[in-house]
């Protein structure tokens, strides 16, 4: 099963499709969690919303409150077993599992965003800690992999990502955490429930209202497990 993981990573393809990508989503979420598990380390996974407009630039642009459209998707696992995403000693301890994921179309929703009536939406709302799209200080991890920078300087090249607060670490039991940088150090924090609210959108525009295509990635902060709530 080991095997056959980074290959699954790199099958993923993105696409406009909004039912689609929030599948796709979830199974990204689900190949992380059992890579950590059947390899006895950590992975990491990073959403970036970015500028759909730039996406011929080599180095995407940040999505802002107004304008996204485009969400890049990457997972990197350590090397030795450790949750370190940046040790002292300088040695890069991360791979890059995959190629870059991304999708078109889809804005990832801050913490505000409120789901329709749907009953099909309805979900636990207790102890729900939102990923939205911010950008905080330095990358917690970049694609291609040019080196972790929260406390290691990167490699030579351009990254074409920036991954910033919005990730989400699995460990070897498959448990997830919020992951965020404070004063340049990297913390991981449980949660009941880690939640990725996501809208369809069209060209660069976020929406000011909620789209008729909407979704929740409710991700169980015990088990690791995920499901979709969708309307």
């Amino acid at each position: 099963m080991t095997a056959l993981m980074v290959p699954a990573f790199n099958s993923m393809r993105g696409g406009t499709d909004f039912t689609s990508m929030v599948f796709n989503l979830s199974s990204f979420l689900d190949q992380a969690r059992a890579y950590a598990m059947g390899n006895n380390t950590y992975v990491y996974v990073g959403f970036e919303e970015t500028n759909v407009s730039t996406m011929s630039s080599s180095v995407q642009t940040a999505a802002t409150a107004t304008v996204g459209g485009r969400i890049g998707v990457s997972a990197i696992a350590s090397n030795d077993g450790t949750s370190q995403l940046a040790p002292a000693s300088g040695t890069l301890v991360f791979s890059q599992l995959g190629k870059l994921q991304h999708f078109d179309n889809i804005h990832i929703a801050g913490p505000s965003f409120i789901s329709g009536t749907s009953s099909a939406m309805t979900r636990p709302s207790g102890g729900v800690v939102n990923l939205y799209n911010i950008t905080n200080g330095v990358p917690l991890f970049n694609y291609p992999l040019a080196g972790v920078s929260v406390l290691t300087p990167g490699l030579p090249g351009t990254p074409q990502f920036n991954f910033y607060n919005q990730c989400i670490q699995f460990d070897p039991q498959g448990v997830p955490r919020m992951v965020a940088v404070t004063s340049g150090t990297a913390t991981t924090s449980m949660v009941q429930y880690i939640e990725i609210d996501l809208q369809q959108s069209h060209g660069n525009t976020v929406p000011t209202a909620e789209p008729p295509q909407e979704a929740a990635i409710q991700i169980d902060g015990m088990t690791g497990v995920n499901r979709i709530y969708r309307q």
